[in-house]
């Protein structure tokens, strides 16, 4: 016989406590999600309020004004822009301040233009109403026919320059972003001074381009607020330098061999490598006496990404313990080229490798070298001086804990270690060139044939040409075993327009 009793549900509680435990769990989280948004909308109003509040009462420098109708200058100083968003550029400046428009020249096939031009606005009210006007700066991608497209922009108060010390900014670098949609990244930096000049001020004028070039870029950006760069660490791991030219005289070295005293030292230069990245430099330890340094030395800059500096920048110097270090050579590091943005896209990586360093003659002479500019590489130098290994790294999340540190023995193996190079080969019917060392020399041979010559510059002496890969060819060069590298001297010939070399014999 049955019971009309209702039975109980025979479930397993464990699994009620865990499906309760799991749905507590959610709720808490979406709870804590809620709080964040509420926190972090909360924050933007009190940093929208408080830029408000300061845009209605100005500080000191600003209430010191009487009270009535001035004369106001604002200058906007238009130097350059770098990494702008889009293909094609014909990039202009268009700069809006209180109903005004001001418009740069137009740079046409560039993502990096370059105007260095001035704009000027002239206001006559009361002091409040001037610094109250915003001042637009936009930069367009102009076009003939359709309306210009906005590439980004960045927006400020006068009253903001105004309160800045000598009432400026100097050389600051704008993030530009879509007005419509800040979050959405930067859309390229323009780099600007802006002067608002009042009654009794005298204007600052801006300093040059190339004092700029150590100034740590970084911390002369301007950024709208919820706009924010990661932080994160470049690792530069320099490892050696080859094939360094003589850069100091040799007059106790030839006073040792005439005494016959002591013993004669043959490298003449005192090497070390610098790094300058972004305004952050750092650099190796000087090798004394040596035209093949190592250093094995990594170098820790603290950056912020993305970044809107294109090119990293490798200096070798000469350390002279009584005047100025020299200059030996220069190359540069394109993130361009080391890099890729989008989804499939990578942080910055190269090496380990050598990169050559271009600069002077390598000739040494005791008189000042006239083609320095050339190893500072303020333009693209014409003669090899050396080759530098080196490894680039990026990694974001923090800023790096140390400036500089010796290169990890683990780094270290990785350029020591040997490889089976047949093993790499694609091609199976190539044959294996059994195990090599990275750092392994190999013997090439370079062929060139001179045909002949037209617009030779009128000499009194024969003209031969000259071939060389590195230091090899260089006829002046000692360090490399002589070679067969020149045509024969000829004597130019006039042909009634220019002068010419007819035949080099196939040299």
């Amino acid at each position: 016989m049955t019971s009309s009793v209702d039975r109980p549900n025979h479930r397993n509680p464990q699994v009620v406590v865990m499906v309760k435990e799991e749905k507590e769990e959610e709720e808490e989280e979406e709870e804590e999600k809620e709080k964040e948004e509420e926190e972090e909308e909360e924050e933007e109003e009190e940093e929208e309020e408080e830029y408000q509040s300061k845009a209605r009462q100005r500080p000191s420098a600003s209430s010191r004004l009487p009270k009535k109708p001035l004369d106001f200058q604002v200058r906007v100083h238009v130097i350059e822009a770098r990494k702008l968003i889009g293909g094609q550029l014909n990039a202009t400046v268009k700069v809006v301040c209180g109903g005004d428009i001001k418009e740069s020249a137009i740079k046409k096939g560039s993502n990096n233009p370059y105007w260095d031009q001035m704009l000027y606005f002239h206001f006559k009210d009361h002091p409040q109403a001037v610094f109250d006007k915003v001042l637009e700066i936009k930069v367009l991608n102009a076009k003939v026919v359709m309306k210009d497209a906005l590439i980004g922009s960045f927006k400020m108060d006068v009253g903001t320059v105004y309160d800045e010390p000598e009432h400026c900014f100097i050389h600051k670098w704008l993030l530009l972003t879509d007005p419509n949609d800040p979050s959405a990244g930067a859309k390229g930096y323009l780099k600007v001074s802006i002067n608002v000049i009042g009654p009794g001020d005298d204007p600052k004028p801006s300093p040059s381009t190339s004092s700029q070039q150590n100034v740590d870029i970084e911390s002369n950006l301007l950024r709208p607020s919820g706009v924010s760069l990661q932080a994160g660490s470049m690792v530069v791991r320099i490892f050696r330098a080859e094939d360094m030219p003589q850069m100091d005289p040799g007059y106790f070295e030839r006073v040792k061999k005439f005494l016959h005293v002591g013993t004669v030292q043959k490298e003449l230069v005192d090497p070390y490598c610098t790094v300058n990245f972004a305004g952050h430099t750092g650099k190796t330890p000087v090798i004394w006496n040596e035209q093949d340094p190592i250093w094995n030395h990594q170098l820790n800059l603290g950056i912020r990404f993305p970044s809107m500096c294109e090119r990293i920048r490798f200096q070798i110097k000469d350390k002279d313990k009584l005047g100025a270090d020299d200059y030996i050579g220069t190359c540069f590091l394109n993130l361009s080229e080391i890099s890729a943005s989008g989804e499939d896209g990578y942080l910055p990586t190269f090496g380990p490798c050598f990169i050559n360093v271009y600069g002077s003659p390598r000739e040494f002479s005791d008189l000042p070298d006239k083609y320095d500019h050339l190893n500072k590489g303020l333009i693209p130098g014409v003669s090899y001086r050396g080759r530098v290994m080196v490894e680039v790294d990026v990694t974001l999340g923090e800023l790096p804990a140390t400036k500089q540190e010796p290169v990890k023995t683990s780094d270290l193996e990785r350029i020591t270690v040997s490889i089976n190079w047949g093993l790499l080969s694609a091609e199976p019917k190539l044959p294996s060139l059994g195990f090599i060392e990275l750092l392994a020399s190999w013997n090439y041979k370079l062929y060139a044939a001179l045909d002949s010559a037209t617009a030779v510059q009128p000499v009194d002496a024969a003209v031969e040409f000259e071939i060389s890969i590195g230091n090899y060819g260089n006829k002046l060069d000692t360090n490399a075993p002589p070679q067969a590298s020149t045509t024969q001297p000829t004597n130019p010939v006039y042909d009634g327009n220019a002068f010419l070399l007819p035949s080099l014999d196939g040299h």
